[in-house]
Order: structure tokens, then C-alpha cells, then sequence
């Protein structure tokens, strides 16, 4: 009988596949895919791709070397997903500055 793996897709396991470039990329990718769909879910779904994109962008390199400014930044992104009716627009364009501002940083 053929043995199958699953791979875990736990935030947990996040770290581990963010430490290598490609992963870096597709990350900012996936990243980029969930702002574009956050106008066009329910509150709830809003919510839940917030908090995928929160735990992206904590457990990215880019984020996490680029110190205590950046590090605010992301505070303030996860005040706006904790909100009962939270603003997809401006947590997209804060999301959007932050990695710009993270690159500026990182240079």
C-alpha cells in the first residue's frame, strides 16, 4: 500500500519554511492574494484572512528584522482585525505601506 505524507500547514510550521527565499516569495504572494480578496468576504471572512495574514507577516524575515517601527506597524494591523467591523481597506493599504516602509528599512 502507498504511504502518503501531509504536509502541515500549521502556523507552527510557518518559521521553518519562511527561513528560505522561495518560501519568502510565495509568502509575500499569498499575502498579496488574501489583501486582494479581503473587499469581497464577510466580516467573519475578513477576519480569518487578517489573522492568515497576521501570522504571515510575524513569522516573516522582511517583518521581523526590520525593528521596533515595523514592529508597531503590524500592532496596529492586528488592532484593526480584533475590531468588530473591521476596515479591509485600510488594512490593506496599512498592509501595503508596511511592506514598502519594511524594505526601505531593510536597505
Amino acid at each position: 500500500m502507498a504511504q502518503i505524507t501531509l504536509l502541515d500547514a500549521s502556523e507552527s510550521a510557518l518559521p521553518q519554511r519562511l527561513e528560505r527565499p522561495d518560501h519568502n516569495l510565495a509568502a509575500l504572494a499569498a499575502i498579496n492574494e488574501m489583501l486582494e480578496r479581503l473587499e469581497t468576504v464577510t466580516r467573519a471572512g475578513q477576519r480569518h484572512l487578517m489573522n492568515k495574514i497576521l501570522a504571515v507577516l510575524t513569522s516573516h524575515p522582511l517583518i521581523t528584522a526590520a525593528g521596533p517601527f515595523i514592529a508597531d506597524r503590524v500592532d496596529d494591523l492586528r488592532r484593526e482585525a480584533e475590531k468588530a467591523a473591521p476596515d479591509g481597506g485600510a488594512f490593506t493599504r496599512a498592509t501595503r505601506a508596511l511592506f514598502t516602509t519594511a524594505r526601505i528599512l531593510g536597505d
